[in-house]
């Protein structure tokens, strides 16, 4: 009885919940993934009893992977992470989600990353509110249709600092129940998890999925606000993919690149104090390691770098002493960089003059695939740096890259063709 009761709450509840009309029930992530290994995230309701098959395209049952479970206290939801190995590059692989419940079976399609293709596609979005979930179910296949290899997800991944639809930013400090209900809702709910082919997926986070607007190092549930984001984005070290000890910094290797995925709430310091920073120094000692590794880097963070042109938050704008030596680092350590951001709610493309970096260098932001826009936001605050960018629309980007040249377009929702192209 129980059971039948929380299923009709489940499919006749208003508001932002998943109902019997959607074609996938669960809700699937593929996190980080090599050539021979991935891990899977599912989200479904706790009293399920689910099965889990794994087979290639020649209908052979996979049997090596193992389960890890996750709950919490008071929720109806679990999380399961399949990790998967020993797994085949160029296959595609067949998981299968089953219960007693007719309408909770499903079948999502996967494969691990080929690490001999010449050039990937890079799907990148940030800023994704339940909110605006028409446009994301309208936006998600859009971007998907495009085929892409990878997605980046660079922040404000889900707003957990959202009260019942109202937006409360830091007028409350999330408590750890709520975030893991409200990551809760974003899984259950954006169509970005409800696709039929899955994309290996890595992400960072910015202040509204860390859980309090412009959150830092004095948020007193960063540590759980850690545990739980992990528990809905998984993020396992393997072959090409490194996890750190600082916060959700990580690193990923493909071709000849390193992209660093840099954690800029957990250590973040208040702007206006003394020697306050925007990364612990030993998190940027880490980063600097592992540039001098490579010679093409990507430097990867929720919040814009060359933002002091603006009021809101920037490395730049709210750090400026460490922005300054950051930057004379980098350009003694004499790379490649180019760097990425969101949490703006606009495209914008910067050209970083050679006087601050040596080499041709930029930083794309790219921000708002289902979130409220602001139009005119680019005209309101003038950028010297600023070379392409539009604002007012949802939207996400593609960055095609490999050994010789790479390529970032920008597109705007319901547009097949990209609003900018422009190579690098």
């Amino acid at each position: 009885m129980r059971f039948l009761v929380f299923l009709c709450l489940l499919f006749s509840c208003s508001g932002q919940t998943i109902t019997s009309k959607k074609k996938y029930n669960f809700s699937v992530l593929q996190g980080s993934t090599d050539h021979e290994s991935t891990v899977i995230r599912v989200v479904y309701p706790k009293l399920l009893k689910t099965h889990y098959e794994i087979t290639d395209n020649k209908n052979n049952i996979v049997e090596s992977f193992k389960v890890q479970s996750f709950q919490h206290q008071g929720s109806e939801f679990k999380v399961d992470h399949l990790l998967i190995s020993k797994l085949k590059s160029k296959t595609d692989y067949h998981l299968k989600v089953s219960s007693p419940q007719k309408n909770w079976n499903e079948t999502r399609i996967f494969k691990t990353l080929d690490l001999e293709k010449s050039s990937y596609d890079i799907l990148v979005a940030s800023c994704m509110s339940d909110t605006y979930n028409q446009i994301g179910d309208i936006i998600w296949p859009q971007a998907f249709s495009l085929g892409p290899d990878i997605t980046f997800l660079i922040g404000d991944n889900l707003y957990a600092d959202v009260y019942s639809g109202v937006y409360l930013g830091s007028l409350i400090q999330t408590s750890p129940d709520h975030l893991w209900a409200r990551h809760v809702d974003h899984a259950m709910n954006l169509a970005i998890y409800k696709q039929k082919r899955l994309i290996p997926t890595f992400t960072i986070w910015d202040d509204h999925d860390y859980g309090i607007n412009d959150g830092g190092n004095k948020y007193q549930y960063k540590k759980e606000s850690l545990s739980i984001y992990q528990t809905f984005f998984p993020a396992k070290t393997n072959s090409i993919f490194e996890t750190s000890k600082w916060g959700l910094s990580s690193t990923l290797k493909l071709q000849n690149t390193l992209f660093h995925f840099l954690d800029g709430r957990y250590y973040k310091g208040t702007p206006k104090e003394k020697n306050s920073h925007q990364f612990h120094p030993n998190q940027l000692t880490w980063l600097y390691q592992n540039i001098k590794t490579s010679e093409q880097n990507w430097i990867i963070s929720g919040t814009q770098f060359f933002g002091g042109y603006h009021p809101y938050e920037s490395f730049e704008g709210h750090h400026p002493e460490q922005f300054k030596s950051f930057i004379k680092k980098l350009s003694s350590l004499n790379k490649q960089y180019q760097f990425l951001s969101g949490d703006r709610h606009l495209i914008e493309v910067m050209k970083i003059p050679q006087s601050k970096l040596p080499k041709s260098s930029y930083e794309f932001t790219v921000s708002g695939v289902h979130s409220k826009m602001y139009p005119g936001s680019l005209k309101r605050s003038p950028n010297k740096y600023r070379i392409n960018g539009f604002d007012g629309i949802a939207n996400f980007g593609i960055i095609n890259f490999g050994n010789r040249k790479s390529t970032f377009k920008a597109y705007k929702i319901n547009e097949s063709k990209p609003e900018i192209t422009m190579s690098f």
